[in-house]
């Protein structure tokens, strides 16, 4: 067989959500606008009230991620796959999961700071409801952010299962599947949505399942530099294998807390 059978590996599409941007530099910084000036309703001949906006600035540490994979020489000159392009395709898979749970759930050591950890200081609200929610909660989060941002709801795929079996008084669901023949895509609360697979996917007393939020405003990724793909043949030679390292630099962090809001299960 000519073909390899992969299992499928479930990644958090940040970069698909998130700013994206590129440096040079393992601190990334952005100036922020934290205080909007003031203006004043004046009469004639009045005197005018100086203000000035407030700036500052946030910075997001570029954090390493490597590979290093050992391969025997028979099997890159032996083999009816190309393994080279094997190994490389595989580390490019793992790097986007691993970023991707980072993105989400990283606690900043030595990797990106994600949206979900306390220490971001996204705002939590309360669901209402011991241990669960239901589609009320997730109605009234998305009244928790300001007008004008353009937010989508993020979960995991289990829970949007979930979320697909609350009715209403009457026995009917209340997540209407949209009209896929009239061009009307799926939509929770006439708002889009997108499956985290890193988001938790265990309803009870405490946990965070449902994030809603414009991504764009709120999460920045960092792509620092290029990737360095090092092949050596030598460290290793006695054991007749060749040695490939990867390494790859990428930074994430929170930029406007305010773009976004976590549904907490209440206790």
């Amino acid at each position: 067989d000519n073909m390899i059978i992969k299992p499928i590996t479930e990644t958090s599409p940040i970069r698909q959500l998130a700013r994206m941007r590129k440096v040079n530099t393992l601190k990334a910084a952005t100036v922020t606008r934290d205080i909007l000036l003031t203006a004043y309703w004046t009469g004639e001949g009045e005197n005018r009230t100086s203000s000035n906006s407030q700036y500052g600035k946030k910075e997001i540490s570029v954090n390493s991620m490597t590979g290093k994979v050992e391969v025997t020489n028979e099997a890159l000159l032996d083999s009816m796959f190309d393994i080279e392009n094997e190994i490389m395709s595989d580390m490019n898979e793992y790097f986007a999961q691993a970023e991707g749970s980072a993105f989400v759930n990283g606690d900043g050591v030595k990797k990106p700071l994600g949206f979900m950890s306390t220490s971001a200081g996204l705002t939590r609200f309360n669901s209402g409801s011991a241990a669960t929610f239901d589609f009320d909660a997730l109605i009234k989060l998305a009244g928790q952010l300001k007008t004008g941002y353009n937010p989508i709801y993020g979960m995991n795929r289990q829970v949007a299962a979930f979320v697909r079996t609350l009715k209403d008084g009457n026995g009917q669901y209340v997540w209407q599947m949209g009209n896929m023949a009239a061009g009307v895509p799926n939509s929770i609360n006439g708002y889009a949505y997108v499956e985290l697979p890193d988001m938790s996917a265990t309803i009870g007393a405490n946990s965070e399942n449902v994030i809603f939020a414009d991504f764009s405003k709120m999460y920045e990724v960092v792509d620092a530099f290029q990737a360095i793909v090092t092949r050596n043949p030598y460290i290793l030679q006695d054991e007749g294998k060749t040695v490939t390292y990867v390494q790859r630099f990428v930074g994430g962090g929170v930029l406007l807390k305010e773009a976004g809001v976590v549904l907490k299960c209440a206790v």
